[in-house]
């Protein structure tokens, strides 16, 4: 049986300053965010930032980083959408499976696959699961505790 797992809990480097705050993420380089002096808002800001270049990673065909461990570090927060579909993005690039191939799979178009790929897309999660359905695979959600030290921006 394949299973393929992985989280997309990538944690943030925050750096308080007198006027601004800077929030990186060491496994996403091209991820910078500042904010003003909540540092709440500042981390809600970067999961927006963080989504955006995701999405340039899927549409330039690379492969999603995995994150390192958060080790007390806030944890940048994407959508449950987003979230599936870089699964199948990854997927894909694991198995091989090109838009035109997945498209002929389930009977659509290579640009509705591509929609299916794109985080800044909407798409239902039932249609993703369809999608790893045709590629023989099952998407399960799963839900874990969220450890004090995983969540310091809260």
């Amino acid at each position: 049986m394949r299973t393929f797992e992985r989280t997309y809990l990538y944690p943030l480097d925050v750096v308080v300053g007198p006027d601004v705050i800077i929030i990186t993420c060491p496994d996403i380089p091209e991820m910078v965010a500042c904010g003003g002096d909540d540092l709440a808002a500042s981390v809600h800001a970067a999961d927006d930032v963080l989504v955006s270049v995701l999405s340039g990673y899927v549409e330039g065909g690379r492969a999603i980083p995995v994150p390192s461990p958060a080790v007390g570090r806030p944890i940048a927060r994407l959508p449950t959408q987003m979230v599936a579909k870089l699964l199948l993005h990854d997927v894909m690039l694991i198995d091989g499976v090109s838009d035109q191939r997945l498209a002929a799979l389930l009977g659509v178009d290579r640009d509705t696959v591509r929609h299916l790929r794109a985080p800044m897309h909407s798409s239902t999660v039932g249609a993703i699961g369809e999608a790893f359905r045709a590629i023989g695979l099952r998407l399960v959600i799963a839900a874990h505790s969220v450890a004090a030290t995983e969540d310091t921006a809260d």
